[in-house]
């Protein structure tokens, strides 16, 4: 029986068994975040990285985890980091 740590790692690895693929003790699967969708009565917001296009990642979660990192990063060094208007999009 594999162990998981997080809940996205095993609803990707659950994705990734889908497509007839295999994996082993100590083998890593990527995931990537996407916008929630659901199959088979789940509601999913990860999918493996060879299952992702483009269209789907949720690039709003990963803005969101950075600015919250780089604050984090920043506030004990006195810096505060200005998120007003941040839109990733104006860099795709």
């Amino acid at each position: 029986m594999m162990r998981f740590e997080t809940l996205p790692e095993s609803r990707s690895l659950l994705l990734f068994s889908k497509e007839g693929k295999k994996t082993s003790r100590g083998e890593t699967v990527g995931f990537i975040k996407v916008h929630p969708f659901k199959t088979e009565g789940r509601q999913f917001t990860v999918k493996p990285t060879s299952q992702t296009n483009l269209k789907e990642v949720n690039v709003d979660e990963y803005v969101r985890n950075l600015i919250s990192s780089l604050s984090q990063t920043f506030e004990p060094m006195g810096i505060k980091l200005d998120t007003a208007e941040a839109d990733l999009s104006e860099f795709m």
